[in-house]
């Protein structure tokens, strides 16, 4: 699903300051000027839409969605004479695309949606998929982004509720509503909804908001990077006793932190501007939000000295020139870890491994390196997990020999063990800076065809309490 990133028009600020001036410099206003309202029509779809304009539909334009999946069809109905029919395509064999996603947005000024507290509707298929995405607030500006995940449907009609979470923020809004729908097991079907519109519903229970997924969550951070908060939105109780959460936007939440110092909260961010320990909270209104964030904020990894460019063979750094690499996760067969060369922070690039267990950086083919004329591996870890005795990170270089094959005899792969109590030593939430000879690779007797950096931690023994499974890494390179 794309994501769309649109300028907010500060339209509402200027207008104020227009009347501010006004005020100040001329007379007052007259009784008869009225603020501007927008509507606050409810419904989008019964048996056609309703006060959308003539441009409101949206496919997603990243490539795999369908444009064409709906139409107005006047054989199958909840109530009334027609409904919204959604065609899912196959994953295979159809040209238009592999799944279906779009947004219905109003083309025109928005809607002022502050009297209701829910969007539903009517939904049956042709058989018993699970649809991905059901949610409002997607259009030019994707502030108050809403929804619901992995709802089944069935052949009969079901009532689908989505709990605003604030509605006091949705002045003029303009996203009534978006979905994504995959194949269900590689197959296409069709479902139908029906009666889409905003209402109050008097059997809602007290929404209760979350962030983090209601967990105190704990982790890693760097000065000068901006952190998103995950895991956001609110559980309500439906009149039926069910309970029903919904994913939402930051935008609805107020956030603070215990230590600005160290963490700045601005609606939906948290910049660290410093080092030190800091939790951030939320509130809904005046509810406060289940869960938390502890973020501990350190430095960037230490800059690499300069060195002649021919004495260096760079393979991920900001310091020197990398040279080809084929991949820095391969996401083996049996592993799984997570995340790669993904983090940038003002142009400083880090790579962090997840729920770790093994995982290869490799330079394959006419990519493999010849560091015969090297001496020395450079590498800055940082652990995110907390340490506990026996936990280990082993490090092993592979070369594949003059035959520059994998599992042939001239194969070589030596591997260093990092403890807490090696040299140097593991530690939590702090950079360790390794400089080690080749000569402390036992078996790596060849290094004229290097393919693979392999990262091993105790997370590979079924995950074992305390095991090492968050890792940042930097400035791999080796030297002489």
């Amino acid at each position: 699903m794309k994501t769309i990133k649109f300028i907010n028009k500060k339209n509402s600020l200027v207008l104020g300051l227009i009347l501010l001036l006004t005020v100040g410099c001329e007379r007052e206003l007259s009784d008869d000027v009225v603020s501007a309202t927008f509507s606050n029509t409810a419904e989008i779809f019964t048996d056609n839409f309703v006060g959308l304009g003539s441009n409101f539909y949206f496919p997603y334009s990243d490539g795999f969605a369908k444009p064409d999946i709906f139409e107005v069809d006047s054989e199958v109905s909840y109530v009334g004479s027609s409904s919204l029919r959604i065609d899912v395509p196959n994953e295979i064999g159809d040209p238009g695309g592999s799944y279906a996603g779009a947004f219905f947005r109003i083309d025109g000024a928005g809607r002022d949606l502050t009297e209701y507290n829910a969007l539903t509707f009517w939904v049956k298929s042709t058989g018993a998929p699970f649809i991905q995405s059901f949610g409002f607030g997607q259009s030019e500006v994707q502030d108050f982004q809403t929804s619901i995940s992995n709802f089944q449907l069935s052949t009969t009609w079901t009532k689908v509720t989505i709990p605003i979470p604030d509605a006091s923020r949705l002045t003029e809004e303009k996203g009534m509503f978006w979905l994504v729908a995959l194949p269900d097991n590689g197959a296409g079907y069709s479902f139908w909804i029906d009666e889409l519109k905003f209402e109050n519903l008097g059997g809602l229970g007290q929404l209760r908001p979350f962030i983090s997924n209601g967990q105190d969550v704990t982790g890693i951070g760097f000065e000068g990077e901006t952190l998103s908060i995950a895991g956001v939105g609110v559980t309500a109780n439906l009149a039926n006793g069910q309970d029903v959460s919904v994913v939402s936007s930051p935008n609805f939440f107020t956030f603070t932190s215990s230590n600005p110092s160290v963490a700045a909260t601005n609606v939906s961010e948290v910049s660290l501007v410093g080092g030190g320990t800091a939790t951030i909270t939320a509130q809904l209104g005046n509810t406060d939000a289940a869960g938390s964030l502890t973020v501990s904020s350190t430095a960037l990894a230490p800059t690499p000295p300069a060195r002649d460019a021919a004495d260096v063979i760079s393979v991920f750094s900001d310091a020197y020139t990398n040279v080809p690499v084929n991949h820095f996760n391969g996401y083996w067969g049996g592993s799984t870890t997570q995340g790669q060369d993904d983090i940038n922070i003002n142009g400083n690039n880090i790579i962090k491994f997840t729920e770790i267990n093994y995982v290869g950086t490799e330079f394959l083919g006419a990519n493999t390196i010849d560091a015969s004329q090297m001496t020395h591996f450079h590498m800055d870890i940082l652990i995110e997990t907390p340490l506990q005795p026996g936990d280990f990170l082993r490090i092993g270089l592979q070369d594949l020999g003059a035959d520059n094959a994998f599992g042939g005899a001239p194969d070589r792969f030596g591997a260093i063990t990092l403890r807490s109590n090696t040299t140097p030593a593991l530690i939590n939430g702090g950079w360790v800076s390794l400089d080690v000879p080749f000569s402390s690779f036992p078996g790596l007797s060849t290094r004229a065809n290097l393919a693979q950096i392999v990262y091993v931690t105790d997370g590979t023994v079924g995950f074992l309490p305390g095991s090492i499974t968050s890792v940042f890494i930097d400035n791999i390179y080796f030297y002489r």
